[in-house]
């Protein structure tokens, strides 16, 4: 087996891995059909971008089936494979066929949504009626627009145009991936646009934090003094470990280890020591369920280096923030980590 046949299948196997999580555990079930309603379309599409026609539609079946077995909609896993799988060929075709890649990234998923809403409606009328699978139909509208906007939501001109919106108010991080090649042409065109970071997500790129092809992108920040902003805690790309490696390779740039290790607690003690070895890491905690853990850091870690974060829109933000709230520090602390750190950080 090569070398790129590996990755290509631990990339198909991590998308197949989202797709999953997305649709099995943000979901809402439909009685009438024993279905439900998810929020794994959003990874389907992405997968389609990240591996291709084949690949990608491949993961969308497969992720979303899962699902259906684990759920314990027996009657659904088969179909469900079938839809999703022509769903993201569909999409894949319009992107191959394209030359502008967001816009055909739009046509296409919407295509495959539609795709999957007439295949879906139509499965339904012999098993249950003709009535209850078109009542079923704004369900599955709805679950393809939300995924084209949970998704369109990452772009940097969305970012911008809420800037724009609410001056003041709102400040962007661009967020880039260093695999592709306009990568450091986006960072100079947003940073100049008063973009005050640059956002990072090895897993979702598939790439590790500590690996070369990010250390232009760390560059870059220490030309322009801004920060840089990576997820942590997904294996194998962006353990704290690997973070640690690369703010050792640049201490001249503020790196901040965004779910300051996630949810395992290995990788949330990891965190905390790579943060106490490098001066230039700093931590973020939403994600993280151990609220004992966000005075650690305020204690051993610095006054100024933990940071409130949100996650959203994956739960409500009172849950990041009683987190906060329970964790032993006192008022100064309080206004610390959910103000002071944060604007100093990003030089707001």
């Amino acid at each position: 087996m090569t070398n790129e046949t590996t990755k290509r299948i631990a990339k198909t196997a991590l998308m197949i891995a989202l797709i999953f999580v997305c649709t099995f555990t943000i979901k809402l079930p439909n009685p009438a059909t024993g279905g439900y309603t998810h929020m794994g379309d959003c990874m389907a599409f992405l997968a389609v971008l990240v591996l291709g026609k084949k690949d990608g539609a491949l993961a969308a079946g497969l992720g979303a089936a899962l699902s259906d077995l684990l759920t314990g909609a027996m009657i659904w896993v088969l179909p469900t494979f079938i839809f999703k799988f022509i769903m993201g060929y569909i999409m894949g075709v319009v992107l191959e066929k394209g030359n502008n890649e967001k816009l055909d990234w739009i046509v296409g998923a919407s295509l495959g949504g539609l795709f999957q809403c007439f295949a879906y409606t139509l499965f339904k009328i012999p098993l249950f009626t003709a009535a209850v699978a078109f009542a079923s139909v704004p369900r599955l509208l709805a679950q393809t627009i939300m995924g084209l906007i949970i998704y369109c939501v990452l772009d940097n001109e969305e970012a911008y145009k809420a800037m724009q919106k609410y001056p003041g108010r709102i400040e962007g991080c661009v967020y880039v991936n260093p695999l592709e090649p306009d990568c450091l042409d986006l960072i100079d065109r947003y940073v100049k646009l008063g973009f005050k970071a640059i956002k990072l997500q090895p897993l979702r790129h598939a790439y590790c934090a500590d690996s070369e092809i990010v250390d232009p992108v760390l560059d870059k920040a220490e030309e322009y003094g801004i920060p840089v902003c990576i997820h942590s805690g997904h294996p194998p790309y962006s353990l704290p470990w690997q973070i640690g490696l690369l703010a050792e390779r640049h201490p001249n740039c503020k790196v901040l280890m965004i779910h300051m290790g996630h949810g395992h607690g290995v990788y949330i003690d990891a965190a905390l020591k790579m943060a106490r070895r490098y001066p230039n890491i700093y931590l973020e905690m939403s994600g993280m369920p151990m609220h004992t853990k966000i005075k650690e850091a305020y204690d051993t870690v610095g006054h100024d280096r933990i940071l409130f974060g949100t996650d959203g829109p994956f739960h409500h933000p009172t849950v990041e923030m009683q987190k906060v709230l329970m964790c032993g520090v006192d008022e100064q602390g309080l206004e610390d980590i959910f103000y002071n750190n944060a604007k100093k950080f990003f030089d707001v």
